[in-house]
């Protein structure tokens, strides 16, 4: 028997526990349907690029993304979330992103 991996208060045997005041705070003004037309749709995916994701995380959508979208793949589905997240972070993003580089200052002679 293999030994649970943990990383950052995670135990890969088990997810970890989201709490009440997890779930009103992070809740977001998504339905079901809304949620369906936003996350789980299957899109094309023409020009890919391997990334990773914590093996734990692999594990919890492997685990539920078959029996409430069995026509979504893994890969459209976290396509979906990082589109959602630039959608709704670009002005934070840009912000940080400007913020981070400072104009270059050339001597006028």
């Amino acid at each position: 028997m293999e030994k649970p991996i943990k990383k950052a208060g995670i135990n890969e045997t088990q997810p970890r526990e989201i709490s009440n005041m997890d779930r009103t705070t992070r809740k977001n003004h998504y339905d079901g349907a809304s949620y369906r037309r936003k996350f789980l749709k299957n899109n094309p995916q023409g020009r890919r690029v391997q990334v990773y994701i914590d093996r734990s995380l692999h594990k919890q959508i492997k685990r539920f993304l078959p029996a409430v979208a069995p026509d979504v793949s893994l890969s459209s589905y976290i396509t979906n979330i990082v589109e959602e997240h630039f959608e709704r972070y670009i002005d934070e993003i840009n912000r940080r992103y400007e913020k981070s580089f400072s104009p270059i200052k050339l001597n006028a002679k």
